[in-house]
């Protein structure tokens, strides 16, 4: 990846901003992340899919109800300026694992903090914090969100994961061996055949809260100082929520952030959380179908194989 070429666009867009430094923060399922001067973040969208629109109308909103900040778009930039169709200079550079941008690149002043990357640093603080983010968040009524964000019902949170697992059987199911498709096949049937896993009380949630990735705080571990990233926000399961701090440590940090959590999870919360654990693995694979993308394949594989060792 050239970062250049991306530089490039700020500078063409935003002529104000006198590029002094430029690292490559995050090369994403999604977007390009890149830190300008300390000062600036600006993601580029990777594939034609990935439209910030829904963030754009969305993160207003937050920044009214939620306890901590959010990221605030400064810059919103068409990127079909830039790509005219008979134009032969940026319009038709191309790079590995990548197609042509799409949309719009936005950029927001840089929130201050480090990663959410160790649990054992977690300090009683950050874990009251993230309780309050959480139970803010999932009483923000739907209707205030639903003219900008998906809106699910349990029964079409079902009918996405049907849909997926139809994806799974055409796409997937014959490149496993024999024994590993049969409990591929075992798992999604057992759980699309649950009424407990769909089992839910509708909520807006982040989506993909990744405490590595989308929760900073500051280094003694001690306050959030932000959220990002919340292209995959939708009214759906608040148990999704959970699951990136499930991954990160278990039962004992759920268990810590429940006490200090005001909200309603239902009594299948555990069975709905670890189902949509497990399926981390299938995620990496259906980006890595999608996108051509050996290495992600192999990791997602990998993942897949892991699970079915230690499950049924």
């Amino acid at each position: 990846m050239d970062i250049e070429f991306y530089a490039s666009l700020i500078s063409r867009h935003i002529p104000s901003i006198e590029i002094r430094s430029i690292n490559l923060v995050q090369s994403g399922w999604g977007s390009i992340v890149l830190e300008i001067n300390d000062e600036f973040v600006f993601r580029f969208p990777r594939r034609k899919d990935i439209w910030y629109g829904k963030e754009i109308s969305l993160l207003p909103i937050l920044a009214e109800h939620l306890p901590v900040p959010v990221p605030e778009y400064r810059f919103i930039c068409p990127l079909e300026n830039y790509y005219p169709e008979k134009t032969a200079s940026l319009a038709e550079r191309k790079y590995p694992g990548e197609t042509k941008p799409a949309g719009s690149f936005v950029g927001y002043r840089k929130i201050p903090g480090i990663q959410l990357a160790h649990p054992e640093k977690i300090q009683p603080t950050l874990i009251t914090q993230i309780g309050r983010f959480l139970t803010v968040l999932h009483h923000i009524p739907a209707g205030v969100v639903e003219s900008c964000l998906p809106v699910y019902s349990p029964a079409t949170w079902r009918k996405m994961y049907e849909e997926f697992f139809c994806w799974v059987g055409k796409n997937l199911l014959d490149r496993l061996d024999t024994h590993l498709r049969s409990r591929v096949s075992y798992f999604w049937e057992s759980h699309l055949s649950d009424a407990a896993t769909f089992d839910f009380h509708p909520a807006l949630t982040h989506g993909d809260l990744c405490p590595e990735d989308h929760i900073f705080c500051d280094p003694a571990y001690r306050n959030i100082t932000g959220v990002i990233d919340w292209e995959d926000a939708c009214v759906g399961d608040p148990a999704l929520d959970f699951v990136g701090f499930l991954g990160m440590g278990g039962n004992e940090l759920v268990n810590k952030i429940f006490a200090c959590y005001e909200g309603s999870l239902g009594d299948s919360f555990w069975k709905r959380a670890q189902f949509l654990l497990d399926l981390t693995p299938f995620h990496e694979l259906r980006f890595a179908l999608e996108v051509g993308d050996e290495s992600h394949y192999q990791t997602g594989l990998r993942g897949l194989r892991r699970l079915f060792s230690h499950n049924m």
